[in-house]
């Protein structure tokens, strides 16, 4: 038996770091053979100071323990890979609002072990997950249930030649809010056209419904089919280029939206480079990645007619020295709150990694984010910062000590949403 033991860490406040020095959190861990495969047995126990419990103007703060036991299954045979997890939190209050509750996840993953020759490769995984977070966009704690369930698999027809089929099925529940189930079909076909480019052609059928509460007398009720074709192009440099478009069909409840429109048909582009997308014999320092789209959204909220916009990523590395490395990030996206709006989303932030020695490394971050609630016609933008700083202790490096402090200060339209949070952290780690 394997016995090891390694503290984790919540949200803390910065003023309450002097308290939580002698509440420390810690984990045990065993593991065991069993049934051919590998078990193992975690257990987490948490203090947490949360200085804004709400993410709201006016919201208390709270401290509070967590104890989270956990079970984790892998195998892997000449056929089958399986991996299953179980586990639960257990909250507990210490001083503040009550914090008394329990969330429980589970999950279930069965794949193909990849070999030579097989031509069919089948894949299903199953997921079930509770938790508790403050959430911005309705300024409030909430508990949500998650389950997934997804089956699918590859066929290989040739070397050059190949098809994917996912079928998904989603469900999401909010105590408060109306719950959302989504079914999905998505089938893929790639070929290879020589010289490292693929054809491919992607079709998604997807249904949304949305239930119906007191609060809220209009659901969602969504049906979207998406057809695209386009061409990806490999470089030997690793980087990978892509170029498609697409042409997306989608019925909505005429309730859902104010001009009452029932059905909405509409060309999408899109295009992504993963990898550097500038030359590494030019820049050898850089790493670089970006990924755009320009359409409609699949799944527009209450109250968006769901107009066309541009989505997307771009992110950029440089190592500046051998132990200093800098960045810069940007995106958009959207997506649906738990009321079932459309959260839009902007963000910039500016990165720096420093490397001390062999034991130390500290990293931070600046940003501003944008951020637009469809439907409430609300708009927030406001600074966030990050600095943490790990450092690995004794010869053999069992011990770990981590401390962070997150900044996020945010000005809304309404003011319920205007509200600053200092957020501290600190943890230690033990490894047998």
């Amino acid at each position: 038996m394997l016995l090891r033991c390694s503290p984790s860490f919540r949200r803390i406040s910065i003023r309450s770091l002097p308290l939580l020095a002698s509440l420390l959190p810690a984990v045990v861990r065993a593991e065991w053979n069993v049934a051919q495969g590998r078990l193992t047995a975690e257990a987490t126990a948490t203090t947490t100071y949360l200085s804004n419990t709400e993410a709201r103007r006016g919201a208390p703060d709270a401290l509070f323990a967590t104890l989270s036991p956990s079970l984790e299954f892998e195998r892997q045979s000449a056929l089958i890979e399986t991996h299953a997890s179980a586990g639960v939190e257990f909250d507990r209050t210490l001083e503040g609002r009550g914090f008394d509750r329990e969330a429980k996840r589970a999950s279930l993953a069965f794949n193909t072990a990849q070999a030579s020759g097989r031509r069919f490769s089948p894949s299903l995984r199953t997921l079930y997950t509770e938790s508790y977070s403050s959430d911005s966009s309705v300024n409030a704690q909430i508990f949500t249930r998650q389950s997934s369930t997804m089956a699918g698999g590859e066929m290989t027809f040739n070397p050059s030649l190949t098809a994917e089929l996912t079928s998904k099925y989603e469900t999401e529940r909010t105590e408060g809010f109306a719950g959302r189930h989504t079914f999905e079909n998505k089938g893929r076909i790639d070929s290879a056209l020589g010289g490292r480019r693929v054809l491919f052609t992607e079709v998604t059928h997807s249904q949304l419904v949305s239930d119906t509460t007191k609060s809220n007398s209009a659901s969602l009720d969504q049906k979207v089919i998406n057809t695209a074709v386009g061409l990806t192009q490999g470089f030997s440099s690793g980087t990978k280029a892509s170029l498609g478009i697409g042409y997306m069909n989608q019925q909505r409840s005429a309730a859902e939206t104010a001009v009452s429109s029932r059905q909405g048909s509409d060309f999408n582009v899109m295009a992504s480079v993963d990898g550097p997308f500038l030359p590494p014999t030019l820049f050898p320092k850089l790493t670089s990645r970006v990924r755009v789209a320009y359409g409609r959204l699949e799944s527009p909220g209450l109250g968006d007619d769901g107009n066309k916009q541009l989505t997307g990523e771009l992110a950029v590395g440089w190592a500046a020295r051998a132990n200093t490395r800098l960045g810069l990030a940007a995106g958009r996206t959207r997506k649906l709150s738990v009321n079932n709006l459309t959260l839009e989303s902007s963000h910039a932030h500016v990165l720096v990694d420093q490397t001390v020695g062999a034991a130390t490394q500290i990293a931070a971050s600046l940003g501003y984010e944008w951020t637009n609630v469809r439907g409430l016609n609300r708009k927030s933008e406001g600074r966030l910062a990050m600095v943490s700083a790990t450092r690995k202790l004794g010869s053999r490096n069992r011990w770990e000590g981590r401390v962070a402090y997150d900044y996020r200060d945010l000005n809304s339209s309404d003011r319920i949403a205007t509200f600053a949070q200092h957020t501290g952290r600190f943890s230690t780690t033990y490894r047998f």
